[in-house]
This record gives structure tokens, sequence and C-alpha cells, in this order.
């Protein structure tokens, strides 16, 4: 049996309200999803993720049925593996934009080795946490799900169960999260996020800021499926007031992910915060405004606007955030959401490396934080987090990590930030 080097933590994130058993249904790769332990509940409920009628487009699953007994059988580099297009949440399109975790190419990818290596790691008196880690960070999300439905296939036996009968602590809750489609991750860290008021509701605006329409598209299907209730109906029974309201359009409208900078709206918006004495103030207190300032919007755009914003008020680069964390008028929820949208707008690596830097430097470490950014970055853009990192407080990532992490959870952490992972 494992022993955990780190103190135990039994959730990413902090949701009493989660039910014992969430029981899911069927999903054409992953056949047991478990849901994200809660501090209160140290079993993880697993189930099976729906089929949902988007993925028809994408998916075959008469070609999945027909191939499931080659997959045991031959290498996967004898046929090409077809991704669903709800597992390419993670490509980033632009070059200069990559996660650590890419997974080796199809014709290096062997689900049965990587089977039987967990199977040979997980059975004896003591687990080999290193082969844990190379097969878990050596493969992508959608790999991984295969290799879930491999080793049920194998050996009659759930990976997670057996993930969860020989691994503690940190460590475990960081191999569980990397195991969860990302769709599915997600998806429960924004119901954790509106349901329990406990949890920071930051993390909702967060996922709405970073993630494209396609993206959560596929993330507002996951939830329906999970929790038997639509995005747009939890938001509105379970935050309310302006807040609330402010919420539902950023995880709920879709984007314009193109920007054309010559846009004559550019300067309109502009005008809607300049010529106005208390035009940022205004912003919280108008969803109106709100709604034409920051919805519908591509993130580049809104940055133009910002930075247009701050040249003619401030010219320092950094008069709207000024304005916004002192402004005593603004509600703290509403606070945090419009600082978000500014940095995100600007910078999103930066972002998280600021957020990474808060996790790691308060008087108690918030591994929560950690894990959720590391997890779900890792195959986006986690390398260039990494850069941000050192640029801006010039110790590394690693290094700063290593003043607070022990053992396989400290070795699991390092390999998901090393471009050289296994």
């Amino acid at each position: 049996m494992h022993s955990s080097s780190s103190t135990s933590l039994s959730s990413l994130t902090d949701c009493a309200s989660t039910d014992d058993s969430i029981e899911v249904t069927k999903f054409p790769v992953s056949k047991n999803i478990p849901n994200i332990p809660d501090d209160n509940d140290s079993e993880i409920s697993e189930g099976i993720v729906k089929e949902e009628a988007e993925e028809k487009e994408c998916y075959n699953d008469n070609k999945l049925e027909e191939n499931e007994d080659k997959m045991i059988e031959e290498p996967i580099g004898k046929r090409r593996i077809s991704v669903p297009l709800i597992y390419q949440m993670n490509l980033n399109k632009n070059k200069d934009i990559h996660g650590t975790v890419t997974g080796p190419s199809d014709e290096n990818f062997y689900p049965v080795k990587a089977s039987e290596k967990l199977r040979k790691a997980l059975n004896g008196l003591d687990t080999n946490d290193k082969a844990i880690i190379e097969v878990t960070v050596g493969h992508n999300n959608f790999q991984r799900q295969l290799i879930m439905n491999t080793y049920e296939d194998l050996y009659s036996r759930t990976l997670m169960d057996d993930l969860k009968n020989e691994l503690g602590g940190f460590f475990l809750d960081t191999v569980l999260a990397l195991f969860i489609p990302a769709h599915v991750y997600l998806a429960t860290l924004l119901h954790q996020s509106l349901c329990n008021y406990k949890l920071n509701r930051a993390i909702a605006v967060e996922i709405a800021c970073t993630r494209t329409t396609t993206q959560m598209k596929a993330i507002k299907n996951a939830y329906q499926t999970t929790f038997y209730n639509t995005l747009e109906q939890d938001i509105k029974v379970k935050v309310d007031g302006m807040f609330g309201a402010m919420l539902h359009l950023l995880l709920c409208s879709p984007r314009d992910e193109q920007i054309n900078e010559t846009d004559t709206s550019i300067e309109k918006h502009v005008d809607l915060i300049v010529k106005d004495s208390n035009g940022i103030g205004r912003i919280s207190h108008n969803v109106a405004l709100f709604e034409e300032l920051f919805v519908g919007h591509s993130w580049r755009y809104i940055a133009v606007v910002i930075d247009n914003i701050d040249a003619k008020l401030g010219g320092n680069g950094h008069f709207i955030e000024t304005q916004i964390t002192y402004n005593r008028n603004i509600p703290s929820d509403i606070k945090n959401m419009l600082l978000t949208i500014v940095k995100i707008s600007r910078n999103t690596q930066q972002y998280f490396a600021e957020k990474l830097h808060d996790a790691l430097g308060g008087s108690k470490p918030d591994y929560r934080t950690l894990i959720r950014i590391i997890v779900s970055r890792s195959e986006i853009d986690l390398s260039n987090i990494c850069y941000e990192y050192k640029k801006h407080y010039n110790n590394s990532l690693i290094f700063d990590i290593r003043k607070i992490c022990r053992g396989e959870y400290y070795q699991l952490l390092i390999s998901l930030l090393s471009e050289n992972n296994p």
C-alpha cells in the first residue's frame, strides 16, 4: 500500500454539496469518469459519461467498437488515431504557445504496454511511483482515456479504483485529475465553484475567460450530462445579483474569436469609459455596459480597448487595474471579475503565473490552485506560464515548488512542468 509523504488532501476543490455518488452515462471513449474528490469525501464517485449528439459528427462509434479488439492486439501505430473533436480542447493553434505534455505520436503509442506498466506498478507490496508518473505524464488526456479502457479490458479491473487503493494524498489527487477527461474536469470545477459558497467563485470566472466558445460548448454539455442540470439554470439559481448576471453572460454567451483592430467600435467602447468621470466604477453597476464592453468580443479586441483607455487616462499601462483595485464602490466579487478580465485579455500566461505565485507564496500553500492550474494548462500553455513565472518572480516555478512539496507528489509536478517529461 502506498503511503503519501504529503499531508493528505482528498480534494482538488472544496465542495461539500456534491453528492456522494454521481451517476454518469456513457461517453464513447472513457468508460470510467471519476468525479473530482471533495474535501469531505475521500471516495471518488465514478461513472460513464453520456454520448452527446454533437459528437456524432466527429466520432464514429461503430468504428471504435470494431477496433476495440485490435487496440489490445496490435500497436496503435498501425492505424491512425481519430481524436474526437471534444478531446481537441487542448490543441493550440498559436505555435508560440504550447504546453509541456504532448504524448507520443500515433506510431509510438502503445496502450497495452502502458496498461501493463501501470498494473505492474500498482500490483505489489510497494507501488512504483516512478512508473506511474512516466505513464501518466507521458501521455495526453485523450490517450489516457484509451489506456483506462485497455487496462479494464486486459485485467477486468478499473484503473481508477486501483489508483485510489494504492495511492494517497496530493499525489493521488493530481493523478486522478490528469485521468479525468478535460471537459469533464472543467465542468466539475465549475459545478463546485457555483454550488459551494466556501469555494472562490473566481474559478468560474477564470474558466469563462480562458476557454473558447467551442470549448465552453463541450464543457456545458459535460456539465449537463454529469449534474443533470444546465449550466445556465445553475447560474441563475445559485449565483444571484449583479455578479450572477455578469457571470451568466461570460459563461453562456458566444465570443467572436477574430478581431479587426481598425474597427470603429473600438473607439466607441473606449469613449464609453474615457468620457465618463466614473466610467470604470459604472461598469460594476451596469450589466448592459458590462455586456457592451466584455461580452461577445475576442480577448485580443478587449485588450486593445483596455490599452487605449489606459493610454488616454493613465499612460502607465496599469491605470484600469489601479482604478478597479482601489474603487470602494465596486463589490469585491465584481472587482475580482473585472481584474481577471483585464489581466487575461492582456496576457493569459502571466495571469496564471501570478495565480501560481500567490498559491505558493501565502502563509499556507494553496494546493488546490496549484493542481488545478498545472493539470488544466499542461497541454495548452504551461511552458509559457513557466516562462512568465521566471520572468516576473526571478525564481523558476520548479524552484519555488520544491520549497513546499516533497516525495512522489513533487516528482509528479516536476515531470508535468518539464518539457522533457517521460
